[in-house]
């Protein structure tokens, strides 16, 4: 690196262009923060629900506008940087913190506090904060492979279908959320066939396009133990192998220097 060239580095402002890893992960700040107030906008309700014909409209629309704008606009600076590596690497470290505080943190948890709620913390999967992580992350992802797309070489081909696969699972399993139904369908031995269940959601009945019927039910039940217990500490007396015994109706149990006889067991 000659003299000039360390100059231009020196100089070098932020936003100023080609956009690298300080811009990339100041973008995902901007995000966060829209996605924040998108949410207390909404009052903690979280991003609308993409269900049919919705989350078909958009899929459609990303799979059109992505291919056009980047071969109108693939020499424009943002797009450029869209379709590079810091931004796909701020993309894949934003999408992956949101989906570790999906982990983390209790969802739908009835005692969680107001600001928590508030900003979508315990509704993070519905939250505007995902909807701005997976689209700044499928963008970006789009972008990197349609740039692969020339020259169309067999090493760009492998390229191109490996993180177009990505990209398909990504929309598909995200935009399809929304038609996910969970039903309850109640059975009780020796009665008729059923279709009725019970959505989850909206607690309706409804006529399943298929029927069941339960034949036959048991359940295989193990005697409980029992032991000593320190209620100071909360530990078992003499954590060994004589520490618990089985309950067994007419047994005889040793624990420490008793002798334990169970007089009865009554099974729940």
């Amino acid at each position: 690196m000659n003299a000039e060239t360390k100059e231009t580095v020196k100089k070098r402002k932020t936003w100023d262009h080609p956009w690298r890893y300080r811009e990339s992960f100041m973008v995902v700040l901007e995000l966060v923060l829209l996605g924040l107030i998108f949410e207390v906008l909404s009052g903690g309700r979280g991003a609308p629900v993409m269900a049919w014909p919705v989350n078909v409209i958009l899929g459609a629309g990303l799979l059109v506008l992505l291919p056009v704008t980047y071969f109108l606009f693939r020499k424009k600076h943002f797009v450029k940087w869209l379709s590079g590596i810091p931004a796909a690497i701020s993309a894949i470290t934003f999408f992956a913190f949101v989906i570790l505080l999906l982990g983390f943190i209790p969802q739908d948890d009835p005692h969680a506090g107001n600001i928590v709620r508030l900003i979508g913390l315990d509704h993070v999967k519905h939250s505007w904060l995902m909807m701005t992580a997976g689209m700044y992350f499928l963008v970006t992802l789009g972008f990197v492979a349609l740039r692969r797309m020339k020259p169309l070489n067999l090493k760009n081909i492998g390229f191109l279908l490996n993180h177009a696969g990505l990209w398909i699972i990504i929309a598909a399993g995200y935009l399809g959320a929304g038609d996910l139904q969970r039903m309850n369908i109640t059975l009780a031995e020796g009665h008729d066939f059923t279709s009725k269940a019970e959505d989850q959601k909206t607690g309706k009945i409804v006529d399943m396009p298929f029927s069941v019927k339960l034949n036959d039910f048991y359940i295989d039940q193990y005697n409980p133990k029992m032991g000593l217990l320190d209620k100071r500490t909360g530990k078992i007396y003499n954590e060994d192998e004589n520490a618990v015994a089985a309950v067994e109706e007419g047994g005889v149990s040793h624990i420490l220097d008793w002798n334990i006889e169970v007089l009865e067991y009554l099974p729940d």
